[in-house]
């Protein structure tokens, strides 16, 4: 029986893939800590604009997200939820648990979220839960080390991070396809993300600037990145406002402007639809909440 074997062809271009995947990998920690956690506690309905890990040490939760079943997080499993994925998280069990958690970000070609493209599994278990738990609890130790020796810590947490929900992943080839398609984007995601807060950005306008028709340019998009440019840029959108109300102390107005929405109402009629609470009340709950 014969096998099938790579082409060269085929083995050099992936491993040119990788090598500009590997030169264009950012990585930035927002935030994290080692939280004690009791009933009632639950974060509410939210949608973040980083991708969330924690590994519950005690207790059990309950994990809701929309348009997918709920699932339970028993004691030593580690939660993986993307960034934009709206979701809740509930604490089941009685008496006091633990929660180590992190708010990430890893980005190739400058602007593609990889794990957006990626879909790891939402929920992890065994050693890989632990090892996502460690990396946690090292990241939150080590947050406040203004050092180099302390940023390269941080960086190489960071990246074994990665590679701990990479290692979830089942396909790795598949994994480095959906960066080659999505890759082709890269341009016009910059280009996106640069003017986030323009009202007048347009579908067509993003088409020409690849030179491809209207039609066309939304079925390269939905192909590689999953879902329409539309929906894409108003989930950017509304994730740069989750940032800045979670961030900053701007006011609801100036949010809604540096987000890209010309009526302020508009904006915050959006945000209730998708959240379920006022823009003010999100930042509200969510600051108390911390997870």
């Amino acid at each position: 029986m014969s096998v099938a074997r790579a082409s060269p062809h085929a083995i050099n271009d992936a491993r040119s893939l990788a090598a500009l995947v590997e030169s264009s990998l950012s990585a930035e920690f927002v935030h994290g800590d080692v939280t004690p956690i009791a009933r009632p506690h639950s974060t509410g309905w939210r949608t973040m604009p980083y991708l969330v890990t924690a590994r519950l040490l005690d207790g059990e939760n309950l994990l809701e997200f929309e348009a997918r079943p709920p699932l339970i997080q028993h004691a030593g499993d580690c939660l993986v939820v993307r960034a934009g994925m709206r979701h809740r998280f509930t604490l089941q069990s009685d008496g006091e648990a633990v929660s180590e958690w992190s708010h990430v970000q890893f980005n190739a070609f400058s602007s593609i979220d990889i794990l957006a493209v990626i879909e790891p599994p939402l929920l992890v278990s065994g050693a890989t839960a632990q090892r996502i738990g460690a990396i946690n609890r090292d990241l939150t130790q080590c947050r406040a080390d203004a050092t180099l020796p302390g940023a390269v810590h941080r960086r190489a947490l960071l990246f074994t991070l990665l590679d701990a929900i990479l290692s979830e992943c089942p396909d790795p080839a598949r994994t480095l396809e959906a960066l080659r398609e999505a890759q082709r984007l890269a341009p016009i995601l910059t280009v996106i993300n640069q003017r986030l807060g323009d009202a007048q950005l347009t579908i067509d306008e993003l088409a020409g600037l690849i030179g491809l028709s209207t039609s066309r340019f939304h079925a390269l998009f939905r192909s590689a990145m999953g879902q329409a440019p539309a929906r894409y840029i108003q989930g950017q959108r509304m994730a740069r406002a989750e940032q800045l109300l979670l961030a900053s102390e701007l006011k609801i107005r100036e949010i809604a402007e540096r987000s890209g929405w010309a009526d302020e109402f508009h904006f915050s009629r959006l945000f209730k639809q998708l959240h379920g609470l006022s823009p003010q009340r999100y930042r509200e709950q969510t600051a108390a909440v911390g997870l």
